[in-house]
């Protein structure tokens, strides 16, 4: 009985892509779907793959697509997504207009999968903000690893308020990098909108001696017409007081 193979038909399209993500059934030959009884004698080895193995993962993308609610957060910290990347985001609290919780689930076009973690609070209408978030795991080629403040993936902490009826706005941006690379932590202040200045003031007490961190320089992630290419990493900023793109 040891590996044998039993032909599943008629399931629902959703649950298939959750039993292909759990290790449960195997796409066979011919579009066929096939329940693997190996499954049974490793159960956790099989989930365990979920994210490392490519056609599981694939299946996940696409049943967190179908069957958990997605919305988009009241307080984006970042710009739109670039071409051939496409992020969801899964609400994990009640909707109770206070703060959100969010599973974030980011596809790029040749198959890596970012999962993360994103949070906001804070009242709408220009009133003071606050997020963060936090990449938790990369996975691609058929395998996963741990990301979480990592210096390529460091936590971003943004917090946003207005400038009493100035119009202004003060925003801290900070990126958290555990150790051993606590060295690259970066808090950068923006104070945008302020009378008689066309452009934002950024404050960056970095020592001008050190090294620039590898998201160097400060930017939001996003594309300005002006700039056709993508920065090189997501700081945090919205693209009206990111000095890259808005400078």
């Amino acid at each position: 009985m040891g590996g044998r193979m039993i032909t599943v038909d008629g399931l629902d399209a959703d649950l298939t892509d959750l039993g292909i993500a759990l290790g449960l059934l195997v796409p066979g030959t011919g579009g066929q779907l096939r329940l693997d009884e190996a499954f049974f004698t490793d159960p956790w080895g099989r989930v365990g793959k979920l994210v490392s193995d490519d056609t599981q993962r694939a299946a996940l993308v696409r049943a967190v697509a179908a069957l958990l609610p997605q919305d988009d957060p009241r307080f984006p910290a970042l710009g739109r997504d670039p071409l051939g990347v496409r992020t969801r985001h899964v609400p994990l609290l009640a909707q109770d207009g206070r703060g959100q919780l969010f599973l974030v689930v980011r596809e790029e076009a040749g198959g890596r999968l970012t999962l993360g973690l994103a949070a906001e609070g804070g009242p709408l209408a220009g009133g003071p903000g606050v997020t963060v978030q936090l990449d938790l795991l990369v996975a691609d080629g058929g395998s996963a690893r741990a990301v979480a403040a990592t210096p390529e993936h460091p936590m971003r902490l943004r917090v946003r308020t207005p400038l009493g009826d100035t119009g202004a706005t003060a925003e801290a941006s900070v990126l958290l990098v555990a150790p051993p690379h606590e060295a690259q932590t970066r808090l950068v202040v923006t104070v945008s909108g302020l009378p008689g200045m066309s452009a934002p003031l950024v404050l960056d007490p970095a020592p001008a001696a050190r090294a620039p961190p590898p998201w160097s320089p400060p930017c939001c992630g996003w594309s300005s017409p002006s700039s056709p290419a993508r920065c090189p990493s997501p700081y945090g900023w919205s693209p009206s007081t990111c000095p890259a793109c808005s400078g």
